[in-house]
């Protein structure tokens, strides 16, 4: 889904993504090797939007490495806002999702509604903690 809606997002907005769309593992590890092979195929965009915190906390390093600053020469968003994100440097941007409240309220779904058979859909509000790993720009 978070793929998904970044493609929509990217497409409505006109915005390019295509060559700089990497997949992989919910890992540093992977965010490392993704953002180094951006950089050693000297294709860096003004922003990342990573799928996961990890992810982009493993992009961040990747950058270091190579003398590449956050967020003076490229912008991070991750996503999940996990309890490090606050404490690397810079401050990591994220989108907070409410994981713990989904899980409550696909517990309660499933014990109040198991003998229901109408689909029911449950949107629970994301909010972008916003630190320091973007660029603000004029």
């Amino acid at each position: 889904l978070r793929l998904s809606t970044f493609i929509d997002y990217c497409q409505s907005h006109h915005l390019e993504y295509l060559d700089y769309l990497k997949e992989g593992e919910y890992s540093s590890e992977s965010g490392y090797s993704m953002m180094s092979e951006l950089i050693h195929d000297h294709r860096l965009p003004d922003a990342v939007f990573a799928a996961s915190d990890p992810i982009a906390m493993g992009a961040m390093r990747a950058l270091a490495d190579h003398h590449i600053r956050v967020p003076r020469d490229i912008s991070i968003i991750g996503f999940d806002d996990v309890h490090a994100a606050s404490f690397l440097n810079p401050p990591l941007t994220s989108v907070f999702a409410p994981a713990f409240e989904m899980g409550q309220y696909g517990a309660h779904i499933i014990y109040y509604m198991k003998d229901m058979k109408t689909p029911l859909k449950i949107i629970l509000p994301c909010t972008l903690m916003e630190r320091e790993t973007c660029q603000k720009r004029k």
